[in-house]
């Protein structure tokens, strides 16, 4: 069974926390000024603070988690260079870590995966058996297909490193391509995010340049129920935005 909250390898650090709650309490706040102006509405900027707060640490943990894809691709590139050059498996996990050390640094969730896992490696942990358990924490499924073909390799025999290599090939090929899919997502992400301020711009620009057209939503029965209609919408329509162009492959 998959797990999908991730707890440990993709668990938020106290400043990231605290910056999707100043997110999330931002955008209450401000959603509820512009649609009733009235200090009763701030328990329900809380339940919208509460709500998006949830959806970012989500989406922050699925970045971090993306993020790792992309470094284990890194990995086991500069992995099947040792391999090639003559090393063992061991000995170009250590390689391979430096490697990672050099371009992410210590501070890089899969750059501290790979060092433990060096570590345990001179304890005579079994590397499949590390990597395996590396798939199951992490939840990508390319590092459990590499966990599965060590353990092939290692029970089977015979030339590890040309098995190797073609299925960190086609590991590669695999993240490569869902980087080029990721990237051409951004950009739709990124105007549908700019499409989804509009409205909030729009009542802004007529709160300064018609104030007497704007005011009569604000302070009666009326305007309250039409704005919650529209924070409604507005809502609705965002997370079906989000829906759309969040591709899963």
């Amino acid at each position: 069974m998959k797990n999908q909250n991730h707890p440990g390898i993709y668990k938020l650090s106290p400043s990231e926390t605290m910056l999707c709650l100043i997110k999330s309490a931002s955008i209450g706040v401000i959603a509820c000024f512009l649609c009733y102006r009235d200090i009763r509405s701030l328990p329900l900027a809380a339940c919208i603070t509460i709500a998006l707060d949830i959806y970012l640490q989500k989406k922050t943990k699925e970045k971090k988690k993306q993020l790792c894809l992309y470094h284990f691709k890194d990995f086991v590139s500069s992995l099947n260079t040792s391999l090639k050059a003559g090393y063992s498996v061991e000995n170009g996990i250590y390689a391979a870590a430096n490697d990672m050390e050099m371009l992410y640094g210590n501070n890089d969730i899969m750059t501290t995966e790979i060092r433990n896992i060096a570590g345990k490696l001179r304890i005579r942990i079994r590397v499949e058996e590390l990597f395996a358990e590396l798939g199951e924490r992490s939840d990508i499924d390319d590092i459990r297909l590499f966990a599965r073909l060590l353990a092939i390799s290692k029970r089977t025999g015979g030339n590890i490193t040309a098995m190797l290599s073609g299925t960190v090939n086609v590991i590669c090929g695999k993240i490569e391509t869902r980087q080029e899919i990721d990237a051409q997502i951004s950009e739709k992400s990124f105007e549908q995010t700019i499409m989804s301020l509009m409205p909030a711009g729009i009542i802004i620009y007529l709160s300064f340049s018609f104030p007497e057209l704007i005011g009569a939503l604000y302070g009666n029965v009326f305007g309250r129920i039409m704005m919650t209609a529209a924070l409604g919408i507005y809502a609705a329509g965002y997370f079906w935005g989000k829906k759309i162009v969040d591709i899963k492959l």
